[in-house]
């Protein structure tokens, strides 16, 4: 296992193999851009020295490494506001494809100059410039009042989707009590140092375009088809405003089942997700979850089922829409089967 790592390492290899450690120290292989260590993240390309440091007992310390904008280069870019390294831990690192803008979490005081959230916040840091940004800010400016997670950059920096349980961000538009705590969906303008709240429902998994032109997220609701609570997939169109529902029947009626985890091609053009409904489409019948996409660009395009096997059978295993598929080409890589197999 060890030796393909040191082969695509020494290979030079764009898109090596790298590791995931799990709690019992087995190693897989993954081709994958996040190495785990227990809580520890790190996200890395062109190289698996942290990958191998780690395996060979180095200490971790709680710090994200990201892509560089040049080939091959690792570089540290968890460091606060005066280039130090933070005392509290970091996670969640997103780059934009060319690696210059990087969004991640952190929580405590030293990571903006005081108005950091006790909570937890979200900042990018642009790699070029050499600068760190608080996004998760409240509206007068000051610290935002609960945390802020999952943030989401657009390709040139200016625009980042996260999730926010702050009651504080936007001047006038308190959150209703029943919605403390529920992690909504808002877009940072950092041109225009704007923040705009997409939704007041809770919000899981986002998702935006490169060009932040659409965003996406799965929210859960009660369904009157059958009395019960499931996650929809909602759009947010930014050049209308408009937000709808697209995880929808053929005929636009409710799912009977759950669908989550969005996300976007390289170009915007098409969403994928994951699905338990088996009323998306009419030839689902396998009764496991399966990869759904839908083309945003054709007026009328109905959902199409992609996890399907070469010959057009879906297996008997769940799939899902594969997590790194808006950093990768759309028909490369279109789902992953949970299918039994040794690493």
């Amino acid at each position: 296992m060890l030796d393909e790592v040191l082969a695509a390492a020494a290979a030079g290899s764009s898109d090596p193999p790298l590791v995931l450690f799990t709690t019992d120290r087995k190693l897989r292989v993954l081709p994958a851009f996040r190495v785990h260590m227990g809580r520890r993240l790190y996200a890395l390309a062109g190289t698996v020295v942290a990958a191998l440091a780690v395996a060979a007992g180095a200490a971790a310390e709680p710090s994200v490494h990201v892509p560089y904008p040049r080939p091959g280069v690792t570089g540290l870019v968890s460091l606060t506001a005066s280039g130090e390294q933070g005392a509290s831990g970091v996670g969640d690192p997103i780059p934009t494809s060319d690696g210059r803008f990087v969004t991640f979490f952190a929580s405590g005081p030293e990571w903006a100059d005081g108005l950091a959230s006790p909570f937890g916040d979200v900042f990018i840091r642009d790699i070029e410039a050499g600068t760190l940004e608080l996004i998760s800010k409240a509206a007068d400016g000051g610290s935002a009042d609960l945390a802020s997670m999952n943030a989401r950059p657009s390709d040139d920096g200016r625009y980042v989707m996260f999730l926010s349980s702050a009651r504080n961000l936007i001047a006038g538009e308190p959150v209703d009590p029943k919605d403390f705590h529920v992690a909504q969906p808002y877009l940072r303008d950092r041109v225009t140092q704007t923040t705009t709240r997409l939704s007041t429902l809770g919000a899981v998994r986002p998702a935006m375009t490169r060009d932040a032109s659409r965003l996406a997220w799965h929210s859960f609701s009660l369904h009157a088809v059958d009395n019960k609570v499931y996650a929809d997939i909602y759009l947010h169109e930014r050049a209308t405003g408009t937000t709808r529902i697209v995880s929808r029947t053929p005929t636009g009626g409710e799912t009977i089942g759950s669908s989550t985890a969005p996300q976007f091609s390289p170009d915007g053009r098409f969403l994928i997700f994951d699905s338990v409904a088996a009323n998306l489409v009419a030839k689902d019948t396998n009764g496991r979850r399966d990869a759904f996409m839908l083309d945003l660009d054709t007026p009328g395009a109905s959902i199409e089922l992609v996890s399907l096997g070469a010959d057009d059978n879906q297996g008997t295993h769940d799939s899902f829409s594969n997590e790194r598929l808006g950093r990768r080409p759309l028909r490369a890589l279109r789902f992953e089967r949970d299918e039994p197999r040794s690493l």
